[in-house]
């Protein structure tokens, strides 16, 4: 069975936001939040800490790779940081998760598009500096499944991730998906009305 469905994604290092969406019915699939945890400095494993990065990011690729295939997914959609953080550690975890979305969308030969943290904000809220809080309020309104997420620490980055789709709906990306849903539910008609011999 044809389905294109989208997968918005609000990249991050430790815990990455993902919404499953479906364009033609404007419904969200599935939701939920990748996680991953520090393990070098505990007392029990030995690790470097490029090790543990190392792992971490194996860790998220694996759970995206899951994603995909349970879903089906034939586009991606996602906020991409841009910069600017305090620290040179926040800087280097940012650019490890961006560098794994890019590298995992090539090898599995998904299109992607990216938006920035205050594209993001301004097609949830209007406002381009708006505050987490009303990016959760707005987007909660707007796709009341999420709300339902029993983890009220996670839920920013579930919020940032259906803004994104906010965010997509005036791109090419998404304009594409829908349009691919909505032939094939013309071709399920069409052949509903006219079976073929075989039938």
């Amino acid at each position: 069975m044809e389905v294109s469905v989208l997968l918005a994604l609000d990249i991050g290092f430790r815990n990455m936001g993902w919404l499953v969406f479906n364009p033609f019915t404007d419904t969200v699939v599935d939701f939920g939040c990748i996680q991953t945890e520090k393990l070098s400095g505990k007392r029990s494993i030995r690790l470097r800490v490029s090790e543990d990065d190392f792992y971490r990011c194996q860790r998220t690729a694996m759970g995206l790779c899951a994603i995909i295939s349970e879903h089906r997914v034939t586009g991606i959609v996602a906020e991409i940081p841009t910069g600017g953080a305090r620290g040179a550690r926040p800087n280097r975890t940012m650019g490890l998760a961006t560098g794994l979305l890019a590298g995992l969308c090539e090898a599995v030969s998904i299109p992607t598009e990216t938006y920035s943290p205050m594209e993001i904000k301004k097609a949830a809220t209007g406002q381009r500096n708006a505050s987490k809080e009303a990016v959760i309020e707005a987007m909660t309104k707007r796709f009341p499944a999420i709300a339902s997420f029993d983890r009220p620490a996670l839920m920013e980055h579930i919020a940032d991730a259906a803004a994104v789709i906010i965010a997509a709906q005036d791109g090419i990306l998404y304009r594409t998906v829908k349009r691919s849903m909505g032939e094939q539910a013309r071709r399920k008609q069409f052949k509903g009305l006219y079976p073929s011999k075989e039938e």
